[in-house]
């Protein structure tokens, strides 16, 4: 099923490319060349377009190219659109080569850029996740979300996560984005769905997923992509994402809808000056929540400390991805230990069944 699901994928996409009038655009008397890269690796053969209704899907009227050496492009728009529309790449299964390894790459994807990006810079899964915080609204401008996403890696605060970090060296942020890819091509069977012959994009379970990563990102940025911590962050969004509803109408980033980069809600109590995030946040408390230790903290040790303290029973301990799971009820109890100097973040885990 999932390989039928990325083959149709891949399918779509060269039909609606060879469909179009004249194939790609580049009358520089009447368009505005915006050029950049994509980057995993590089990837060459990655389609490249305008995404003008937020659908991640290449639509008719879409302007379009194909990234060539060293993952490079220039995608000829409308000057009007500059800075309007986000930019999309999909990374095709079979097709796309990852220059990390010069191999076609094995599952496809999706990446993505701000809208307010637009002018020539880089489509990366770090790009991709501050596209997604900026699509929040709790950001007044794409420095904001770049600076809450380098704090969330744990990055120094002078990395530029939006660089050409292959060309730099920085292998720290080039690991991270590999990981990052990696986990969001383990997904696409459940991202990806139907609507009569055509396949679609399923934007709420797309932006579930990058917003649980996001959630992740101190363990994802260091994980051995053979190793069972790796393993268990592909189990933890399978069971995420299969709580979201598929095809259903799409929903924006809302108040009302941003897994993964929730706020804080009125309704738990705010017990200290610095209250730990709290992402995925409902309107009303579950009982569920995924408890992420910092780096450094002995994580079973510290769960029982906790548990101890606290008079909670944790359902599950992660050691590789630095987590527990717990389930209780108590909105004073989530005030408390969003207090707890050796947590990192809280989410709300949906999946998690209560108690008998």
């Amino acid at each position: 099923m999932k390989k039928n699901l990325i083959l149709t994928v891949v399918l779509v996409v060269a039909g609606i490319i060879s469909g179009c009038s004249g194939s790609v655009s580049t009358d520089t008397t009447t368009t505005t060349p915006v050029s950049g890269k994509v980057v995993d690796g590089y990837l060459v053969n990655a389609t490249v377009f305008l995404d003008k209704n937020s659908n991640y899907q290449l639509d008719q009227g879409e302007p379009f190219t194909t990234t060539g050496q060293n993952g490079a492009y220039i995608l000829y728009v409308d000057p009007a659109d500059i800075g309007r529309f986000p930019i999309v790449a999909l990374a095709i299964q079979g097709k796309t080569i990852d220059m990390d390894d010069g191999q076609p790459i094995q599952k496809s994807y999706f990446l993505s850029l701000p809208a307010k990006a637009a002018l020539g810079t880089v489509i990366s899964p770090m790009s991709t996740q501050v596209r997604e915080l900026m699509e929040t609204g709790k950001y007044a401008n794409i420095q904001q979300a770049i600076d809450a996403l380098t704090t969330m890696m744990g990055f120094p605060a002078e990395t530029d996560v939006m660089s050409d970090y292959v060309n730099s060296g920085n292998t720290l942020v080039h690991t991270a984005a590999q990981n990052i890819a990696g986990l969001m091509g383990s997904q696409m069977s459940q991202v990806l769905g139907t609507s009569g012959t055509s396949t679609i994009v399923d934007v709420n379970r797309y932006r579930a997923m990058v917003g649980t990563i996001f959630n992740n990102l101190s363990s994802v940025k260091v994980a051995d992509r053979t190793g069972n911590s790796y393993f268990n962050l592909i189990n933890m969004l399978n069971s995420k994402l299969s709580t979201v509803a598929s095809n259903e109408p799409f929903r924006n980033m809302s108040a009302a809808f941003r897994p993964g980069f929730s706020g804080n809600n009125s309704i738990i109590p705010v017990l200290c000056s610095n209250p730990i995030f709290l992402a995925e946040q409902p309107d009303s408390p579950p009982p569920g929540y995924i408890i992420s230790f910092k780096d450094g903290v002995d994580v079973l040790a510290e769960t029982n400390r906790l548990s101890n303290m606290y008079g909670f029973r944790a359902k599950s301990t992660m050691l590789f991805v630095r987590q527990f799971s717990v389930e209780f009820n108590s909105t004073t109890l989530l005030g408390q230990l969003r207090c707890e100097p050796s947590i990192k973040n809280i989410f709300y885990n949906a999946y998690i069944q209560p108690n008998n």
